[in-house]
Order: structure tokens, then C-alpha cells, then sequence
């Protein structure tokens, strides 16, 4: 017995919104849908990923928080250093 396939075509999924079917996974069957992200890139990812919410950007979310902790931990350390140097107005 098969399953009806579900059309996710409109749907958003976080910053993803789904614009067609790309493919069908002949050996799994499962659904591979292109998808349109907020900051403009396409992105082919399975149905279930989006759905269970284990996709939900093109990558750039990633990107974009990793940039914050580097940016965060520039500043700790710079913090850091003042401390260590004897900077009375660090604290």
C-alpha cells in the first residue's frame, strides 16, 4: 500500500516557502521539493525534513549565528584583555 503524496507546493516552513516538486527519491520514494529561502537562494530538500522541521532555512541562518558567537567572542576576549591588562574602566 502506498501513500498519497502530499502537495506542499505554497507552504512555508520557516524561512523556507516550498515552489515545486524537484523529484521522487526512486529507491526511498520520498519527495524532494525546491524551495525558495527568505534571503533569495533555492534549495532542493526532502519533504519529511520540512516537515518535521529538521530544514527550515537554505543554510543562511546558520551562517548568520555563527557570525554573531565569532563577533561575540571578539568582544569577550577583547574584554579580557583589558582586565588582564589593568584597564580600571573594563569593569
Amino acid at each position: 500500500m502506498s501513500r498519497k503524496r502530499i502537495n506542499l507546493v505554497g507552504e512555508v516552513f520557516d524561512h523556507l516557502t516550498v515552489i515545486g516538486l524537484d523529484s521522487v527519491d526512486k529507491k526511498t520514494k520520498q519527495s524532494k521539493w525546491l524551495c525558495k529561502c527568505e534571503c533569495g537562494n533555492e534549495r532542493v530538500v526532502l519533504g519529511g525534513n520540512l516537515t518535521s522541521g529538521n530544514t527550515s532555512s537554505c543554510g543562511c541562518v546558520r551562517k548568520k549565528r555563527s557570525k554573531n558567537k565569532v563577533k561575540r567572542a571578539t568582544e569577550i576576549d577583547a574584554y579580557w584583555n583589558q582586565l588582564m591588562a589593568g584597564d580600571k574602566h573594563a569593569i
